[in-house]
């Protein structure tokens, strides 16, 4: 149990001699005093004591709403509402509104308000420990997750390495025997669609190591964006049209494989998206001078997404697609990807409007300018 000695309190009532009273039953504390609720809640907010002993009928506001009102100014301060009498039922309303005790006038002394004041600081501080303690029990879990899933994948990218090297040994065998042109440029793009699988096959493998399976690239964002249009257009259904829009930009430093991961998954999550109606999607690359950038946008015309939906749309596992099978790790591996070229994305979107992510990406003569 807490000891009632040198806390900081707040007593917020109207009347000053019963003001006075309160402060002279919890004395041996620092006690701040308020005659409304206003002063009480900037009281609260900048002097953050342990408690408030809150009067339920105060000039500019009265009942259970005081308790409410002061518990939406701070979140970690006990409220012990002080009503006209006992009343087992304003307890429970005071209570449930977020308060830790309730006493009433008629009963008001000073060994039960201490006591009263005691068990409030005390039931609030288990309260944020037991919080605590069920967020960090949550991150472990999903932090063992985490990990069973990467050993999990590394297993599966071991087996599908193996399963692609005969895809590779017979297209060039293939493609020799061909004579029709289409046909051959199919062959080339199974060809390279293979090739991305089996490197990205490989960084899934190097999962956990300081360095990464590939090496950095100078790459201009507006070729690579057009060498890939043609593979990620095979990949959508014919109702989704994709439309590039590129502008010659500075060279960037990437990693040609993860770029590749991160438009992919930013298309195909576009995709899912819109659904079965028919939709558009646009890729755009423009140049930002005035900040060395060089700016990557991804947009759709879906149904867009609410502001609860986009706080949490980079977490693992978080997915608004359960019932079609959706993992919730795309764009998770795309936000970490993205950190791994040393870039940053951010989301723009409204219920019926859409959604855009922009990815921003520093030129590499910035990057040279600052290793210099």
């Amino acid at each position: 149990m807490v000891t009632l000695t040198e806390q900081r309190l707040l007593v917020v009532s109207s009347h000053s001699k019963r003001s006075d009273q309160i402060s002279e039953m919890l004395r041996g504390n620092r006690i701040f005093t308020a005659r409304s609720l206003r002063e009480g809640c900037t009281a609260a907010s900048n002097h953050r004591p342990a408690a408030a002993v809150v009067e339920l009928d105060l000039p500019d506001c009265t009942g259970v709403d005081c308790v409410h009102r002061m518990r939406e100014a701070s979140e970690d301060i006990a409220i012990i509402g002080l009503g006209r009498y006992h009343d087992d039922q304003l307890s429970l309303d005071c209570i449930s509104a977020g308060a830790q005790s309730y006493l009433g006038l008629d009963e008001l002394q000073t060994p039960l308000l201490r006591r009263a004041v005691e068990y409030s600081i005390y039931r609030l501080r288990e309260a944020i420990a037991r919080q605590r303690a069920d967020s960090l029990r949550g991150q472990l879990v999903h932090a063992q997750r985490l990990e069973s899933l990467g050993l999990m994948a590394a297993g599966i990218a071991h087996d599908l390495n193996n399963t692609l090297q005969p895809v590779l040994m017979v297209l060039p065998l293939l493609r020799s025997r061909l004579g029709d042109p289409d046909a051959i440029e199919a062959i080339d793009m199974i060809h390279d669609a293979t090739i991305r699988s089996r490197d990205l096959v490989r960084e899934i493998v190097h999962v956990g190591r300081s360095e990464s399976a590939e090496a950095l690239h100078s790459l201009c964002l507006d070729e690579f964006i057009a060498d890939i249009g043609s593979l990620l257009t095979a990949g959508l259904p014919p109702y989704i049209q994709l439309r590039i829009e590129v502008e010659p930009a500075p060279p960037i430093n990437a990693y040609r494989n993860k770029l590749y991961q991160i438009v992919l998954n930013l298309v195909t999550n576009a995709a899912q998206a819109i659904s079965t109606r028919q939709g558009e999607i646009v890729i755009g690359v423009t140049e930002d001078p005035d900040a060395s950038a060089v700016l990557l946008s991804v947009r759709d015309n879906g149904p867009g997404m609410d502001q609860e939906t986009i706080d949490r749309i980079f977490d693992p596992f978080f997915t608004t697609k359960q019932n079609e099978g959706g993992s919730g790790l795309g764009l998770a591996v795309v936000n970490q990807a993205v950190e791994n070229i040393g870039g940053n994305i951010s989301v723009h979107s409204r219920p019926g409007e859409g959604t855009q992510f922009l990815l921003r990406f520093a030129t590499r003569q910035r990057e040279e300018k600052n290793d210099q």
